[in-house]
């Protein structure tokens, strides 16, 4: 089974993918490398000696696949979508290329999936909701990546500055 995990030199998608390959899954990843790091942590994980079940396309989810990048997907079940720009004080300072990057990124990636008859997997951090502590974070539970590596589902709720005050009761005049 083959695995198309985008956005797999970030962070979370560098980790993502050790635990894909630690699971057997064959992984075709696909980034734009225009990130600081993104090239090292990909390295860093071809080190252990698994570049052989990792194929690596450099491409903008921007932007169509072409026919021969296309031919590479061939066999992948299951996509995993992590690609996203998501430090919040830049997406403040470059809003367009933010939501060109997340949206238009994440509609060709579920395009992409239904094209190749894929099982999408959507994940995200805690980045794209703004700073820690103005949010309320409820753990709702466990669940699996394909072959059934846990992962945790967390329900975000935003609390915007705290709880609304009670009122006080009012008493009727008699």
């Amino acid at each position: 089974m083959t695995v198309l995990l985008t956005g797999a030199g970030g962070f979370v998608g560098s980790h993502v993918l050790e635990a894909l390959l630690a699971a057997s899954f064959d992984v075709t990843c696909v980034d734009s490398f225009r990130h600081n790091g993104a090239s090292d942590r990909i390295a860093a994980v071809l080190e252990d000696g698994v570049s052989s079940r990792v194929e690596v396309v450099i491409h903008d989810l921007i932007v169509p696949f072409s026919r021969r990048q296309l031919a590479l997907l061939d066999g992948v079940t299951d996509v995993v979508h992590v690609a996203s720009r998501c430090q919040v004080e830049e997406s403040i300072q470059e809003p367009d290329d933010f939501i060109l990057n997340n949206v238009a990124g994440t509609v060709r990636t579920l395009e992409l999936a239904r094209e190749l008859n894929a099982h999408v997997i959507q994940m995200s951090t805690d980045e794209v909701f703004g700073e820690r502590g103005r949010h309320a974070r409820s753990a709702v539970g466990m669940g699996s990546l394909p072959n059934n590596i846990p992962v945790e589902i967390e329900v975000i709720v935003e609390v915007g500055g705290g709880a609304p005050a009670k009122k006080k009761p009012t008493q009727k005049k008699k």
